[in-house]
């Protein structure tokens, strides 16, 4: 996976939320994903009641470490392309 570093990655939290940034950094022994330049899309519509959704953010955030416990799903964009992991 380290050779995805400076990859945009989607990453689906826990809570259901969207995070497409750029990957930083993977720490296997803290067992932590780093995204850079990072925007939240919000939970997209996968909460399924209209009233528990998350919208979308305009900030850009510098930095987010994820803890691998928290993420449900990531996929690296390759291309255009989304490659699941």
């Amino acid at each position: 996976m380290e050779s995805f570093v400076g990859a945009t990655i989607s990453l689906i939290s826990k809570s259901d939320i969207r995070y497409i940034g750029t990957l930083h950094s993977i720490n296997q022994a803290e067992s932590t994903v780093a995204l850079e330049n990072v925007r939240s899309q919000g939970t997209e519509g996968r909460k399924g009641n209209p009233t528990d959704e998350i919208h979308a953010s305009p900030q850009v955030f510098e930095f987010i470490v994820f803890r691998g416990s928290d993420i449900k799903d990531l996929q690296v964009r390759v291309s255009g392309l989304a490659e699941s992991k």
